[in-house]
């Protein structure tokens, strides 16, 4: 699923990013790589790049965007487990820890591993997992 929400992502940096939040094996929340409702699309204007800065300025990742969501609408993150494409940066560590979420599962790991060891060190559970195969 997390694969499939990352194809609605409006940010290319980094290849598109999804994330859903479940609990009790329930989605509540999804998000993807993109600007705040309202703003330019990256994938429209191209990227905001602040020299000497990383990352995209225009877009939030997919992990903050369930987590956001989620709290919109009044829905607790207390106890969930996150899926994600991308493994979470730092920021969004920080985010998931403060959310309550306890487990993170992950497919492809992100440019640093800072945020992994942050969650690791904070007691929040990271399984990392490759793409499945098919055979026909």
């Amino acid at each position: 699923m997390a694969r499939l929400v990352s194809m609605r992502g409006t940010c290319n940096r980094g290849g598109r990013a999804g994330a859903v939040l479940a609990k009790d094996g329930r989605v509540i929340s999804f998000g993807y790589a993109g600007s705040v409702p309202g703003g330019e699309h990256c994938i429209k204007s191209g990227c905001l790049i602040i020299e000497g800065e990383s990352g995209c300025k225009r877009t939030l990742h997919a992990e903050s965007n369930a987590i956001l969501w989620a709290a919109r609408m009044g829905i607790s993150t207390e106890g969930c487990t996150l899926y994600c494409t991308i493994s979470p940066c730092i920021s969004c560590a920080k985010n998931i820890v403060q959310a309550g979420i306890n487990e993170v599962h992950y497919i492809q790991r992100y440019r640093s591993v800072d945020g992994i060891s942050f969650l690791v060190d904070s007691g929040v559970l990271t399984h990392k997992h490759s793409l499945p195969t098919f055979s026909k």
